[in-house]
């Protein structure tokens, strides 16, 4: 099946094979789990952005793994989580204000 995968990347533009090797998957045997799900997805961002396939895995995985999960929260995603803490009742409106005040 791969083989056919990336022949067809191949003969078709702006489509790149990713492989899914040393991935690993959910106790269904279907499913990726989370870590692997988020690698894969570390690997086609590669692969677009060089234009180019990704037949092995990648070297810098894990620092480029890295990178993209500890990212600071912006603003707008902060007022949002402030907003849900308040919605969902686990803060009042007066440390609701508070927050964000302090934004």
């Amino acid at each position: 099946m791969n083989k056919d995968l990336l022949r067809y990347a191949n003969d078709h533009n702006h489509v790149y094979f990713v492989t899914a090797q040393g991935l690993s998957a959910n106790p269904d045997g279907i499913h990726l789990n989370a870590v692997s799900q988020r690698k894969f997805g570390v690997r086609y961002y590669y692969a677009y952005k060089n234009k180019k396939n990704v037949i092995t895995p990648l070297k810098n995985e894990e620092k480029l793994l890295e990178s993209c999960i500890n990212i600071p929260y912006t603003q707008n995603e902060m007022k949002y989580l402030a907003m849900m803490d308040l919605t969902m009742g686990k803060c009042s409106y007066e440390e609701f204000i508070t927050k964000m005040k302090n934004l």
